[in-house]
């Protein structure tokens, strides 16, 4: 019962990661067309309501609401045109605030008088004119408030028809110039956009890296049962071939230590298949052990598979059965590879010597020609000793040995050729051509290119391989999906929150534009806004 509970939630979970994932790579790729919708919906479709309070009589006639309202906005906002009669006792500022509190209903204009008696709705707009006075004042509600610069503009732009008494142009100056700042420009229009679809891009890869993972990590299991359904078709005449590995060479020695390790891990292959994909299904295949487990399991099969390989390889080479020259070639494309790489070494140093002087220049290419010749030599070497394999002169434990003799022979060659280049002035101190030769010649890639000829070899069944086997197990990468669920379902929180605050149309500016306290009602508090003189 226990057993099964743990299965159960093992599996939810796993569809639950699953869900996540998928919803939040789903939710990210949407994210552009979203905003497109969005923007070309929203941008330019709002005109305010506009409220003319034209207290000091200076409007009379005037059609300034019904202009105003023509004004577009990204989004939706209350214009109140408010003229102040008479001289001013104080500033404009407390003029205004003295003025709202002193309504029959202050809250069509401020927030709750009570905890916030200095702060002006959301949404509101308050453009301000004291005639006698001589001032011009901008107020803002907190969602549509604007930087102190954009508000000296506001002001600025009215201030010459003010002073010429152009009351009813002033005004929609002010209200154009507002207009201009708020709605979003064309440089903040295009980086949203393009934000917007880095964003969706990003989901999109990831979302494709995330199903080709576990497409990849079925296909590696599929892989690795195929390699491991020819291990079981050829089992026995690989055992066959290990009855015929002569144990007088060293090299069939091996070759029979290793059949050995090969039967051990062929009788533990399906235990090792159900610790590295045993359970898998469903949306568990595209969980990050899964891929890491299905990896291995190829890996592993392969291995076994190239094991097998190699006993057959050797019983057919050591003895002289029909196949040998499919073997011998095999265990030649190692040495190719060797070849292949001491010819890119000198190819490589041999580009730094043109920009050294001509008497390095001849240097090298004496060293150059030394080396070329004797490559020559070895693949001549390695022509001629199939024939004396054909003919018996040579024997295969005595080729197998001057084939390894041979790989250590261009291992200390590369050393020579670049230690001469050092010599004679090609390669300076910083230059690190052989170990990154000798690091590349830690492992082979099974395929080797010279002199305009290539091949292709497995490298893991070769006889004279340095190939661990059996291949060293992952670490448990463990199954239980929780924390990773967890941690996403976090990030993907963070992600959404970001992506609102970006593209919240009630986003305000953050910056402190004026404060300004007291009123008739008393008590403290803040408002956004600005006056001055014209």
């Amino acid at each position: 019962m226990r057993r099964f509970f743990a299965l159960f939630v093992d599996r939810f979970l796993s569809l639950l990661l699953f869900a996540v994932k998928v919803t939040a790579g789903l939710a990210l790729v949407l994210v552009f067309p979203g905003f497109c919708v969005y923007w070309f919906a929203a941008d330019g479709s709002f005109h305010p309501s506009v409220e003319v309070r034209d207290e000091a009589g200076v409007l009379r006639g005037a059609r300034v609401g019904a202009e105003i309202e023509g004004l577009t906005f990204d989004k939706q906002v209350r214009i109140v045109v408010l003229t102040m009669p008479g001289r001013l006792s104080g500033s404009l500022d407390h003029a205004v605030l003295d003025y709202a509190h002193r309504q029959p209903n202050p809250t069509a204009l401020l927030e709750n008088p009570v905890p916030y008696p200095e702060r002006f709705r959301d949404g509101l707009v308050i453009l301000a004119v004291s005639p006698e006075g001589r001032k011009a004042g901008c107020y803002f509600g907190e969602d549509v408030q604007l930087s102190m610069d954009d508000q000296k503009d506001i002001q600025n732009a009215a201030k010459g028809q003010f002073r010429r008494s152009d009351w009813r142009g002033g005004v929609l100056s002010m209200a154009r110039e507002y207009a201009d700042a708020a709605n979003s420009g064309a440089w903040e229009t295009i980086g949203m956009f393009a934000l917007a679809g880095v964003v969706s891009i990003g989901g999109a890869v990831w979302l494709f890296l995330y199903f080709r993972s576990g497409l990849k990590a079925f296909k590696n299991v599929r892989a690795a049962r195929d390699y491991y359904s020819r291990v079981v078709r050829d089992y026995d005449s690989i055992r066959r071939c290990a009855d015929l590995i002569p144990e007088d060479s060293s090299y069939g020695a091996e070759a029979i230590a290793r059949y050995r390790a090969f039967c051990k891990e062929y009788a533990g292959f399906p235990r090792v298949a159900e610790d590295f994909v045993g359970g898998f299904s469903g949306p568990d295949w595209f969980r990050k052990c899964a891929a890491t487990s299905a990896k291995a399991f190829r890996k592993r099969a392969f291995a076994l598979d190239s094991q097998g390989r190699t006993v057959v390889n050797a019983a057919e080479l050591l003895t002289m059965s029909p196949g040998w020259k499919d073997a011998w070639a095999n265990e030649v494309g190692r040495v190719m590879e060797d070849v292949e790489r001491i010819l890119r070494l000198r190819e490589s140093v041999g580009k730094l010597s043109g920009f050294r002087s001509p008497s390095v220049q001849a240097l090298f290419f004496e060293e150059a020609q030394d080396l070329d010749a004797w490559v020559s030599l070895r693949l001549a070497r390695l022509e001629a000793l199939v024939s004396e394999l054909e003919t018996g002169e040579t024997g295969p434990s005595d080729a197998l040995e001057e084939l390894d003799k041979t790989s250590n022979e261009i291992h200390d060659r590369a050393g020579s050729f670049v230690r001469a280049a050092f010599r004679i002035g090609v390669l300076g101190r910083g230059d690190r051509f052989l170990e990154s030769y000798e690091q590349d010649g830690k492992s082979y890639s099974g395929s080797w290119k010279v002199n305009g000829v290539s091949g292709s070899y497995n490298q893991y069944a070769t006889i004279r391989s340095a190939f661990d086997f059996p291949p060293p197990r992952p670490s448990n990468v463990g199954k239980t999906p929780l924390t990773f669920a967890l941690i996403l379902g976090a990030i993907f929180t963070v992600v959404v929150g970001v992506v609102k605050a970006v593209f919240d149309d009630d986003s305000s500016d953050s910056s402190s534009d004026s404060s300004f306290s007291g009123s008739s009602s008393g008590g403290s508090g803040s408002s956004s806004g600005s006056s001055s003189s014209f």
